[in-house]
């Protein structure tokens, strides 16, 4: 602990004369009062002071060869900076003293605005954005934090001081997790604490925004929706799937790596390959504020959709008809294996693993007991979980693009 309250991971050295230093806040979407609110305030959090503008603060971090990145998402908001060991604490000096004094400036906010409607009217001309749009909605509720889908106007209501009285409240850095990583050594840490005693300021976070907005889902299970001046269909699919603990997840990550999760998958070798019905198709779990959710998405031709999607139905059903076993289910295993231990490569990896560990709240044994539970997982398992949880039936599907809505 530094600074008397922030919380400092330091991950196994390196001498590669890289320092990667990631800061997690606990601000979500779930803070924000309007749509866009948290993401544009992280997105401008250097977006200029009363000494410095914009350019010149970029300018700095760029005669230093320092890159800083700033992301929100519903579970916190993250900053990144990586830096030579040379120039890290000039950079991280130069980082705090401009986070803690920005105003957004509103000519800056102004092309963010411009920026993100240009965006938005690109999106909203693609089949993907519309079926990932329209299954969330329905699958959460349209106000549900799990979909803070913006509009054109959403942007246009965007204003400096209300993205600074969000900034005030939420965005101090000594109110998250800090994760240390490459070339770091005692100096480091002793150049942080001092920095973080400078510029952070050792005020409570405030806790009564933290709780998530409930929402229900339509019931609408089956949806069509028709996109102008599109050749194109994207089809996706999705269910919830309610918290579990780590040793399932393991293995629903193997059963969806058997059903989607990589090129040898059921539906990348049997749509796409054997059927020719995708460009692509997979699918992949992801955490949610009540627990996980299971998506399958494809895309294909205005043709193929319906078909596509009856051959995707019956191919989740086949997993409970005909489970993976022998050679299919040790190549799955194998490659799960090889992922797990590849994902851990490179100087930066531990505290990206870290990270997530804590975003999922998950034990520190988590990957310890990974490849064991993989490896002793059998068929029938396997078999048991598809049929309580990869019924096409239970999944909100969605075609979008050339299609009769």
């Amino acid at each position: 602990i530094l600074g008397d309250r922030v919380n400092l991971y330091q991950c196994k050295p390196r001498a590669n004369e890289v320092i990667k230093l990631q800061i997690l806040l606990p601000v979500s979407t779930l803070f924000q009062h309007q749509k866009l609110q948290a993401r544009t305030a992280s997105s401008l959090a250097l977006s200029g002071t009363s000494q410095f503008t914009s350019d010149q603060i970029q300018e700095q971090f760029e005669f230093w060869g320092t890159t800083v990145n700033m992301d929100t998402h519903i579970f916190g908001t993250e900053f990144t900076l990586k830096a030579t060991k040379e120039h890290f604490e000039a950079s991280l000096d130069w980082f705090l003293k401009n986070l803690k004094d920005t105003i957004y400036p509103q000519e800056e906010l102004a092309v963010f605005q411009q920026t993100e409607i240009a965006s938005m009217q690109r999106k909203m001309t693609t089949p993907k954005y519309w079926s990932n749009r329209i299954c969330m909605e329905n699958l959460f509720g349209t106000n549900s934090p799990m979909t803070s889908y913006a509009d054109i106007e959403d942007i246009s209501k965007l204003c400096p001081d209300e993205l600074r009285a969000f900034h005030n409240l939420y965005l101090n850095p000594s109110f998250g997790k800090w994760y240390l990583s490459g070339d770091t050594d005692e100096d480091i840490i002793s150049q942080i604490d001092v920095l973080i005693q400078r510029h952070c300021t050792n005020t409570e976070m405030p806790t009564n925004a933290t709780r998530p907005k409930e929402y229900q889902p339509t019931g609408v299970l089956s949806i069509k929706h028709g996109v102008e001046n599109t050749s194109q269909v994207s089809m996706l699919m999705a269910r919830e799937i309610p918290a579990i603990d780590e040793v399932q997840i393991h293995k629903l990550s193997l059963l969806n790596l058997i059903l989607g999760g990589f090129f040898g998958s059921r539906l990348m070798q049997e749509i796409r390959e054997e059927q020719g019905l995708t460009y692509g198709i997979g699918s992949y779990i992801s955490q949610t504020t009540r627990g996980n959710m299971w998506v399958v998405s494809g895309e294909m031709n205005s043709a193929h959709a319906e078909k596509a999607l009856d051959a995707t139905k019956e191919l989740m059903r086949s997993l409970v008809s005909n489970p993976p076993t022998g050679a299919e289910l040790d190549r799955a295993k194998s490659y799960y294996a090889g992922h797990v231990r590849g994902s851990f490569d490179g100087p930066f990896a531990m505290a990206t693993k870290l990270k997530n560990i804590h975003l999922r709240g998950f034990g520190y044994n988590h990957f310890d007991t990974s490849l064991s539970t993989i490896w002793a997982t059998t068929t029938e398992e396997l078999c048991a979980l598809a049929d309580n949880y990869l019924n096409p039936d239970t999944f909100y599907s969605v075609l979008a693009g050339e299609i009769d809505s």
